[in-house]
Parts: C-alpha cells; sequence; structure tokens
C-alpha cells in the first residue's frame, strides 16, 4: 500500500484470524477524518463462532443478537464506503444462530445471501430446523424479499411439533438506531400437550 499524509491506502492485504480463516481486504484511510472511506474484504470457508465471538460481537449494541451464538461456515464479501456498508455476500453452510438465554434458535442454514444496499434483492433461506422458546421446529425454506434495511417475508411457514405455525406479511426494518419488527400469524393443529411440556408449562 502507499501513505501520502492524508490517505493511508492499503492496496492488498491478507490476515489470519485464529481458528476463524484467512481474510483478504484492501481499504482506503483518510487520515485528517480519522475514519475508514473504503474498504472490501473477502474470506472463504470462515468459521462463523470465533468471526462473530472474536471480532464482531465486541462493536455490537446490547440486544438479542448481541447475546447469540453463531455456528457454521461462510464465504464472505463485504464493501464498505461513505460511512456505511453497500454489500455484503455470504454463502452459508450448516449454519446456524441460537440465542444464549435459549429463547430461539435456527439451525442448519444453507443460502446464498447477496444483500445490496442501493438495489432490491431476493435470497432464499433453507434451514433444517430450531426452536422457539423451548419448543422444537422443524424444516422449512422462506423467500426473503431484501430492500436496503427492510427485509421481508410474504409468508413463511414453521412446523412446530405435531402442527405448524404460518407467519404473513412479516417485515423487519431500521427505523433510525432501532429495529422494529410486525408480522400475522396463526397456529394449527398442534397437540396442547406436547407443546405445554416442550415449554415447560403445566401439562
Amino acid at each position: 500500500g502507499s501513505l501520502d499524509g492524508a490517505r493511508l491506502k492499503v492496496e492488498q492485504a491478507i490476515v489470519d484470524l485464529p481458528e476463524a480463516g484467512r481474510v483478504q481486504f484492501a481499504a482506503l484511510w483518510d487520515m485528517k477524518q480519522g475514519a475508514l472511506a473504503e474498504c472490501t474484504a473477502h474470506g472463504d470457508n470462515l468459521a462463523l463462532d470465533k468471526l462473530f465471538s472474536d471480532y464482531i460481537k465486541p462493536f455490537l449494541d446490547k440486544g438479542a443478537l448481541a447475546e447469540s451464538h453463531l455456528y457454521g461456515r461462510a464465504d464472505v464479501d463485504w464493501g464498505y464506503r461513505n460511512g456505511a456498508t453497500q454489500s455484503l455476500r455470504l454463502a452459508l453452510r450448516d449454519a446456524g444462530i441460537a440465542d444464549a438465554e435459549q429463547r430461539f434458535a435456527l439451525l442448519g442454514v444453507n443460502s446464498e445471501i447477496d444483500w445490496q444496499a442501493a438495489a432490491p434483492r431476493t435470497a432464499s433461506i433453507i434451514f433444517s430446523g430450531g426452536a422457539l422458546l423451548g419448543v422444537p421446529l422443524g424444516s422449512g425454506q422462506w423467500t426473503v424479499e431484501m430492500r436496503g434495511m427492510d427485509f421481508g417475508v410474504a409468508q413463511g411457514v414453521l412446523p412446530v411439533l405435531d402442527g405448524r405455525l404460518e407467519l404473513r406479511d412479516f417485515r423487519l426494518h431500521r427505523e433510525e438506531a432501532a429495529w422494529r419488527w410486525e408480522f400475522a400469524a396463526s397456529l394449527s393443529q398442534i397437540s396442547m400437550e406436547q407443546f405445554s411440556q416442550a415449554a415447560g408449562w403445566p401439562k
């Protein structure tokens, strides 16, 4: 790279992250502003548990995501410019996320997600199972519409015990510094005996 007093330009760099994998990146640092101006990063077959716990989690605000654990492997392409992430591509293999307080878990995720800040994208999320408040969930496949920081699922089905939970018009979006979400749902043909036992309630 090069340094001219006002800018530090890294044309090519390779970083080995212990137990997480190897990341290649290029970056432009504005020395006067003391801020990152541009950056692109790429990593293949990264271990999500170490990558998240050691290098991402310390920068997250308190919340469900900051208190969660990630699993599996991923290929990652990240683009940053003008003070914000502009693109993020994830190829997930047997990935998963679990809340530290065991409120939710989603496991066996295999998907390719190509998110763009300035262009709408669609992703197919395939998962093998999970849990919600201690109740086991079956496998499923959801189609997610992505428009910047607005994510929506028109319809998604979660197998729950011997029944199903159907979500409609699910929407997750960011307003200023807070995330908001909304949805409609219906639960059908589920054994209350099995549900209450799985949730730890009286039968």
